[in-house]
């Protein structure tokens, strides 16, 4: 099948197997996706938006505490 037979990236590879299979290249360009925190401050305070989920997520994460009374 000849698809060993030449270094490329990925592209290269996509073309090669289209030009074998004889299909036409259909070009589809995608944005990653925002995390939800800037989803949610887009467009509005995205300050205050950021400091309470930062503060929500502080409260819900487990947190370990090591406490010395003074005593031995």
């Amino acid at each position: 099948m000849d698809l060993l037979d030449d270094l490329g990236d990925l592209d290269n590879a996509i073309d090669k197997a289209l030009e074998l299979g004889n299909v036409p290249r259909r070009v589809q360009y995608t944005r990653p996706k925002r995390p939800l925190i800037d989803r949610l401050a887009f467009g509005v305070s995205g300050a205050l938006v950021k400091a309470i989920t930062l503060e929500v997520e502080r409260h819900l994460a487990p947190e370990v505490q090591y406490r010395f009374s003074g005593k031995k």
